[in-house]
């Protein structure tokens, strides 16, 4: 018991530490420029470090500026075209809206569900981004890929999605400075099960 609750407040302190790095990162960044590269070097340390035991920030601190800055250029690059897609649904789902007749009404619904598997293609982005070494127009069809392919995650994702929003609504202060290191860590869970899903069967296969 005591084990268990010393490794529960270590994974909470360094979820505390790795969710105020996250937000220096985006600072850094000036906020457009540091969102993605903190959110990838989060993703990171996630993998990399044993969260469980007791982390130094200095160590932490450490790992994720190296990530941080050996990912800034990509992590931008792939943001910029991640955003460049989302406004092209947005703009299309804006004129769409404006008409009147059943065509323009199936395209509407169209889009949504378009809008909402992108959504789940961008939280399952960076696990994909990290996991495989791709050309970089080749993660965002392996994203789409993944999510129609894999409905339990897409499912839970779904719930986590309804959960962020539950969260800032409802629940107590003490989960916000983990608001950010959280969701990292449930989408991280969530996709590490799909990728131990695909090696299997990939071993299966041979």
């Amino acid at each position: 018991m005591t084990t268990k609750l010393y490794q529960f407040s270590c994974f909470y302190l360094n979820l505390i530490a790795l969710n105020f790095l996250w937000l220096i990162g985006c600072l850094l960044g000036g906020i457009l420029f540091g969102i993605a590269p903190a959110s990838v070097s989060l993703f990171s340390i996630y993998k990399e470090q044993d969260l469980s035991l007791f982390q130094s920030p200095l160590v932490l601190s450490k790992a994720f500026f190296q990530n941080y800055y050996r990912e800034f250029k990509q992590a931008n690059l792939l943001s910029g075209m991640i955003s460049l897609l989302g406004l092209f649904l947005w703009f299309d789902y804006q004129l769409v809206i404006t008409q009147r007749d059943i065509f323009s009404l199936v395209i509407k619904y169209l889009l949504i569900v378009v809008i909402y598997f992108s959504v789940i293609a961008l939280l399952m982005f960076i696990p994909i981004y990290l996991h495989f070494d791709l050309p970089k127009v080749r993660y965002f069809l392996q994203t789409y890929i993944f999510v129609l392919t894999s409905p339990i995650e897409l499912f839970l994702l779904t719930l986590m999605l309804g959960g962020m929003y539950v969260t800032v609504m409802y629940v107590p202060l003490w989960i916000l400075p983990i608001y950010i290191s959280g969701q990292v860590v449930l989408i991280s869970k969530i996709m590490d099960r799909r990728f131990l899903q695909l090696q299997i069967f990939t071993k299966n296969g041979q």
